[in-house]
């Protein structure tokens, strides 16, 4: 845009003060415009680097469709001896693209004899980038009386006691090993061991007196991701395969350590006696 100078010739306008004292409503608007942009790109730029960081919530919820916000999912398989299995023979059969169980089960999957799945065999955890995925339904318990619990944060920094009121209600999640389970209470995610279980009940579903161990009590929705034998990759629904033909139970060969089976060399026929 071009100015008339004193001696009448065009002249350009070559600050930010020109134009806003030429046109001081049309300058602020576009200030405040500018502004009002800039904010938007600041907000949008921190809700996408936000969503990239998962929360503890974020894992009451699974992106398959089976399991919904009423799911707990954790990263491994639960149990002071996890589940697992060794492969009895070569079998070739049909696993699921996720873990879902209204997926269809269009990947062909080779397993080799020997072969053994457990979250102990670290050996083959590498080599066929085994991923181990629990889910396991919330399931809610109430203080039958008042109670000091110990617990333990999921973060793992120490125990902390608890001071429970009758009535006060707290989550099952996930079980873990030796008799420790998962829960949530208040806003937190806490360890926690057979005595908070023992001084609560279901309410849902209260039982006995006589009621069983929490961890003799659930069953989790296991899944196994795996790249097979033949290069494909997918994930096997531990249900489906525990007592099929062809699995056999995990070969374990100390506490914490399991290993692939080896085959038994034949034994070499004796010679004739010169």
């Amino acid at each position: 845009m071009a100015a008339a100078d004193a001696d009448g010739t065009a002249g350009t306008l070559g600050s930010n003060s020109d134009i806003e004292g030429l046109f001081p409503s049309v300058w602020k608007f576009f200030a405040s415009v500018g502004r009002f942009l800039m904010k938007l790109i600041i907000a949008i730029t921190l809700a996408a680097s936000m969503a990239g960081c998962p929360t503890e919530s974020e894992h009451l919820a699974s992106p398959a469709a089976t399991y919904d916000a009423s799911w707990y999912k954790i990263e491994s398989w639960g149990g002071e001896y996890p589940n697992g299995f060794t492969m009895a023979t070569d079998i070739t059969i049909n696993i699921r693209g996720r873990p879902d169980l209204d997926a269809p089960k269009s990947i062909s999957c080779v397993l080799r004899k020997g072969a053994t799945y457990h979250p102990w065999n670290d050996k083959r955890v590498i080599s066929d980038r085994l991923e181990f995925v629990s889910f396991t339904k919330i399931e809610t318990y109430e203080l039958k009386a008042s109670s000091t619990v110990e617990l333990s944060p999921q973060s793992g920094d120490g125990n902390t006691t608890t001071e429970f009121k009758k009535g006060d209600r707290w989550s099952y999640l996930a079980d873990l090993a030796e008799g420790n389970f998962l829960i949530k209470f208040g806003d937190k995610i806490y360890i926690a061991g057979q005595d908070l279980y023992e001084k609560s009940i279901k309410v849902e579903a209260p039982v006995n007196s006589g009621q069983k161990s929490i961890s003799s009590e659930k069953s989790a929705h296991e899944w196994l991701k795996l790249k097979c034998a033949n290069d494909t990759v997918g994930w096997i629904f531990f249900n489906e395969i525990k007592n099929a033909p062809g699995f056999s139970k995990p070969n374990i060969i100390g506490y914490g350590a399991a290993a692939d089976l080896r085959s038994q060399p034949t034994s070499a026929a004796k010679r004739p006696h010169q």
